[in-house]
């Protein structure tokens, strides 16, 4: 793995999504407060205190507000834009920029030292799949610190980078981004339709959905490193 992929500047780009997600649970928790005796207290306020506050924020042009599509995409990028020049400016002293530059600093080290260092969630929660009293089979959700979670997903962004190219066109799930565009659900359906044209109308177009059932419960992680060694030809036991 290359280890400048753990880098300063994938770390922040991936807190400032975070933080921008967060923006809308927070607003609504305000609203809460407002209109009511239940006192929500703040999500997250390791993220809220490593990024500046949101008075600060660079707010994009009415004209890009209006015509951008994903809003928060949009957002993302320009308070990543702003917590990158201000990272990067000796001269600029705030609690925030310290508490950030120590949280790199953790994440740095945990890549350098990944083979003794254990990632493990801080919390286990059942999901009950129904809402029936007498269910007895549950959805389990794990959650992690934000350190472990931004970890996580820079390892996860690494890789799927590392395999994209091997992938099959038909494959639309989890894909990287080539040349700034993803794919999504929205390419499935275009592709679909544009299949549809294609056949007589007198030929029904089945689609059949399929699923593996308790597939991440029972898949050999052998065998997942195994094929990953295959596609990327690296060295993959040391992230999985």
């Amino acid at each position: 793995m290359e280890d400048n992929f753990i880098n300063e500047k994938n770390i922040i780009t991936l807190l400032c999504r975070k933080r921008v997600k967060l923006r809308q649970k927070n607003r609504q928790d305000n609203f809460i407060n407002s209109i009511s005796s239940i006192n929500a207290s703040p999500s997250n306020m390791e993220l809220l205190n490593i990024l500046p506050p949101r008075k600060y924020w660079p707010r994009p042009s009415k004209k890009m507000r209006i015509a951008c599509i994903d809003y928060d995409s949009m957002y993302s990028k320009y308070l990543s834009f702003y917590v990158m020049r201000q990272y990067g400016d000796p001269s600029v002293n705030y609690t925030w920029k310290d508490n950030l530059k120590k949280f790199i600093e953790n994440c740095k080290d945990k890549f350098d030292n990944i083979k003794s260092k254990k990632i493990a969630p801080e919390r286990i929660l059942p999901i009950p799949k129904n809402t029936s009293y007498k269910c007895k089979k549950f959805r389990i959700i794990a959650t992690y610190s934000l350190e472990d979670s931004v970890f996580n997903s820079l390892i996860a962004k690494y890789l799927s980078d590392l395999i994209d190219c091997k992938l099959s066109n038909c494959c639309y799930s989890f894909r990287s981004s080539s040349n700034g565009v993803a794919k999504t659900h929205h390419d499935s359906v275009r592709d679909i339709m544009s299949v549809t044209h294609k056949i007589s109308k007198n030929n029904p177009l089945w689609v059949a959905e399929c699923d593996i059932k308790g597939f991440f419960d029972c898949i050999s992680h052998n065998l997942i490193t195994s094929k990953l060694e295959l596609l990327s030809d690296c060295d993959c036991k040391i992230l999985i």
